[in-house]
């Protein structure tokens, strides 16, 4: 099976919002320990940074600027230069951002709205609105939550939107088309709808799901 192309998946919130909490549940349930650099999701090997340019903001940068592998899930805080939302200009994404699209980098970002600790304080839209010049974006509104549930939340939002291929093992994938017209994508799926994965995605027994897959101009 063709393996997606290189992909950086953020999860953001702000000072203590459970972002590395979230991360390091997901290594538990994708079977790795809590000091591996490394997880697996169905066969796809991902690097992990569980501290974020919040907690560590010289070497996130330096980290992000060299990294260069396929697939990185990482920790971010939502801090814009155009927002003046930080106390430190060091710890701004901009740069990082940028570098990652410049080497083609398809990005994504899973933001948890509120803070579990207080979920009076949340991501405003400006900063949302940011995140979307820079790739998907998905809200999690949960209050609340555990970190093993959010966690199993984020693994879903990784699988639905980069690998919905490998959602199906190749019994159930009859077919799959791409369609690509300017930054739009959609993929067109012929399932047998296997009774463990949810039904929101194939309803129906030999139903034809669609998918569409926003990807950002510069990256078309």
């Amino acid at each position: 099976m063709r393996l997606p192309k290189p992909t950086v998946v953020f999860v953001v919130g702000h000072e203590r919002w459970g972002k590395s909490y979230t991360l390091s549940a997901l290594k538990q349930i994708c079977g790795s320990r809590r000091k591996d650099w490394y997880i697996t999701i169905k066969g796809i090997r991902f690097r992990v940074r569980t501290a974020s340019n919040d907690d560590f903001p010289e070497p996130y940068e330096k980290f992000i600027l060299s990294f260069s592998g396929d697939y990185l899930i990482a920790a971010l805080c939502p801090k814009f230069l155009k927002l003046k939302n930080y106390n430190r200009r060091q710890k701004t994404i901009e740069v990082s951002l940028r570098s990652l699209q410049r080497r083609r980098y398809r990005l994504a970002f899973w933001v948890i709205k509120h803070r579990w600790s207080d979920p009076t304080r949340f991501i405003c839209q400006e900063e949302i609105s940011e995140l979307h010049k820079y790739g998907k974006v998905e809200v999690f509104k949960g209050i609340k939550v555990k970190d093993r549930q959010r966690a199993k939340v984020f693994r879903r939002f990784v699988l639905r939107y980069f690998f919905v291929e490998l959602l199906w093992n190749e019994q159930s994938l009859m077919s799959v088309v791409f369609h690509r017209s300017g930054a739009l994508e959609s993929a067109s799926l012929r399932l047998r709808y296997p009774a463990e994965h949810p039904r929101r995605y194939a309803p129906k027994t030999g139903s034809l799901c669609t998918a569409s897959f926003y990807r950002p101009d510069n990256r078309a």
